[in-house]
């Protein structure tokens, strides 16, 4: 009976739920409402941070400023988003070009790395401006833009980026100059700013960067690294350190190891990805290999001295073998020492042949560029000659570089209009290009300090050790210091150009004042302050044709008071008395307050006949200006020689 009654007693255990327990079962919504939350919490803090200006925008091109309505430039703040832990990353050139295409422009965009961005000269000295300056001379018919995105440091992942920007710009041509960077550069394989080895991940890192709630995140992160690494700092001295030296994560990458091994996928991965890009488009690419210096550097890291198979011993082999005439057996040589070499700065043998076989896959024209240096090097193997440092060529070297993807444009009619200039004019253009080169000698000592810090420092000195290159570096005259303020970042490359024209000005050497203001005038054709500062230069100077040969551009590019005011001043002096009406005319519709301009029109008024108006302008003048005495004779004499008032 007792076991009868404890199961009664047990059977409510079994029951359906009570009232109390049913209360727990919550509506579908109240669970669609908790997992929304974050979402819309993740969404309204996105709203805030962009409304409130947080981070920065990460579009490839981007305006600059209203001093060039309508253009597009490479977006300076982009190399943040590749360089996520450095303060000052490598910054960009600024070649501007028209968001819309204007009738009969042809649009060529340069893809690369420092070698494309022209390093160690200034962008003037680049490939990209050697062919800009070579089409503008021979095709005056048309709008020629050549569009340099080469930027230090960085690897494909970041070029792959510019090329999807690039596509949607309705490009002509594209030149590829790229594959030295793929371990060390941004996001490189054995780089200080990887992310990994997948290129699904890190592509898409990079994409989710343009929200600015992950800009917040990877800030926060910096920030508490920061802090950490600031308590453990041991006071060692690192701000001196070049780039190079910064970017180097795992500073030995043997060959064929797996770090070694997934430097080559990722660049193949991105080239191909590129290349098809294009492909797909129907825009027309020309890819080249990359040149190294490999018989004047040895390998930075040169191995076990006693192991035959080391980069040391491979390179002692290939000097041997040169200095016995075995050119060929040196050339081999010298190529495998650089393969074997894990401090991995110059791109081995493999990535150049990934180079070569992503353009027969893709149907892309290519460029030997390694095998045609190669061949015009003093001895048959690049060298000092041809490179200022491991990879980056010297002017000789990359005014040839130039001629190689030239050459290649001709052979294809990759041209404005197709047209293959004739032999004699490119070769007339090229005589006078290489008279008015624009670089001077403020760009050569810029170039020089740059060098000085890097080959001063690790790795072509030991760790550590002080760069004497640089401290020997004696600061002899204004060129000197004003170089050294530009390296220093003291300084902006303009501003010392424009230091150094006031300087022969002071001198009365007004060419080599001009020279300095060309400089400027060639890396920016669009920047009109730079054609107004050359014609002020010449007009102080009473030279009125010199300046108007810089008056003329600026008109081009968009009438201003200055250039109507003068060019209206020049013609009244050279007797044009038709157009000197018309351009101080046009000064008047700037402002009509300038007493100069009313004077000047009253004279060009009185010599074209018309009477009445140099009388109402000259009053004008005096109106504005009542102590202008010349003003005030010049009314008289026209009172007494027409008889009005």
């Amino acid at each position: 009976m007792k076991k009868k009654k404890q199961q009664k007693e047990e059977k409510p255990t079994h029951s359906a739920p009570s009232q109390h327990q049913e209360k727990k079962k919550f509506p579908w919504w109240f669970y669609a409402v908790g997992f929304s939350l974050p979402i819309v919490f993740i969404i309204i803090l996105e709203i805030g941070l962009r409304v409130f200006n947080y981070g920065r925008e990460y579009e490839v091109f981007s305006e600059l400023s209203e001093v060039y309505p309508g253009m597009l430039f490479l977006n300076p703040e982009i190399t943040h988003k590749y360089f996520v832990n450095l303060e000052s990353p490598p910054g960009t050139i600024p070649d501007g070009f028209y968001r819309e295409k204007k009738p009969d422009t042809f649009r060529i965009f340069v893809l690369g790395e420092s070698s494309a961005a022209g390093w160690p000269y200034t962008a003037n000295a680049s490939f990209p401006r050697y062919i800009r300056r070579k089409l503008h001379k021979l095709y005056i018919n048309h709008h020629v833009e050549v569009i340099n995105l080469g930027v230090s440091a960085i690897s494909s992942y970041t070029i792959l980026d510019f090329a999807k920007a690039a596509a949607e710009l309705d490009p002509d041509l594209v030149l590829i100059y790229t594959g030295h960077n793929e371990f060390y550069g941004a996001l490189g394989a054995g780089s200080t700013q990887s992310l990994g080895a997948n290129r699904w991940f890190i592509n898409t890192m990079l994409s989710l960067q343009d929200y600015k709630i992950v800009q917040l995140l990877q800030n926060s992160i910096k920030g508490i690294w920061s802090a950490a690494a600031s308590l453990g700092d041991d006071g060692g001295e690192t701000s001196n350190e070049t780039l190079m030296a910064r970017m180097i994560g795992e500073s030995l990458i043997e060959y064929g190891s797996p770090v070694y091994e997934s430097g080559k996928v990722q660049f193949r991965g991105n080239l191909e990805e590129i290349a098809g890009l294009f492909e797909e488009k129907n825009i027309p690419v020309i890819l080249s290999t990359v040149a190294s210096n490999l018989k004047d550097l040895p390998p930075f890291v040169a191995g076990d001295a006693s192991d035959e198979k080391s980069a040391g011993r491979i390179y002692l082999k290939a000097n041997e073998a040169l200095s016995k005439g075995d050119t060929s057996g040196a050339l081999r040589l010298f190529s495998r020492a650089r393969d074997l070499d894990p401090l991995r700065f110059r791109a081995s043998s493999d990535m150049n042949q990934i180079i070569r076989e992503t353009a027969q896959r893709y149907n892309t024209h290519f460029i030997d560029a390694e095998a045609a240096l190669n061949r015009i090097a003093e001895v048959g193997i690049i060298g000092a000659d041809l490179m200022t440092d491991h990879l980056h060529p010297n002017i000789k070297g990359y005014s040839y570089l130039a001629e190689l993807f030239f050459e290649k444009m001709k052979e294809h009619h990759l041209l404005p209009g197709k047209e293959v200039p004739p032999a004699d004019i490119e070769a007339a253009v090229d005589r006078l290009l290489a008279e008015d080169f624009p670089f001077t000698r403020l760009d050569s000592v810029i170039a020089d300090m740059r060098l000085r810090i890097l080959l001063g420092g690790y790795p072509f000195v030991p760790r550590g050790q002080p760069n004497l290159l640089i401290k020997s570096f004696v600061r002899k005259n204004r060129v000197d210091s004003l170089a050294a303020e530009v390296v220093d970042r003291i300084m902006l490359w303009e501003d010392a150009h424009y230091r150094m024209a006031e300087y022969y000005l002071h001198q009365g050497d007004i060419y080599s004042a001009e020279k300095e203001i060309r400089t400027l005038i060639q890396d920016r054709p669009q920047n009109k302050s730079n054609y107004e500062q050359a014609a002020k230069m010449f007009i102080e100077a009473g030279r009125f044709d010199d300046a108007m040969r810089y008056l003329v551009p600026i008109h081009k590019l968009g009438p201003t008071e200055y250039s109507y005011k003068w060019m209206g001043a020049i013609y009244l002096q050279q007797g044009v008395y038709k157009r000197a009406i018309d351009y101080l005319s046009g000064a008047l519709e700037f402002n009509t307050q300038d007493p100069q301009v009313w004077y000047n029109l009253a004279g060009a008024y009185y010599y074209n006949g018309r009477n009445q108006d140099a009388i109402d302008a000259v009053k004008r003048c005096i109106q504005i200006d009542p102590q202008n005495a010349a003003a005030r004779s010049f009314y008289i004499q026209l009172s007494q020689l027409t008889g009005l008032k």
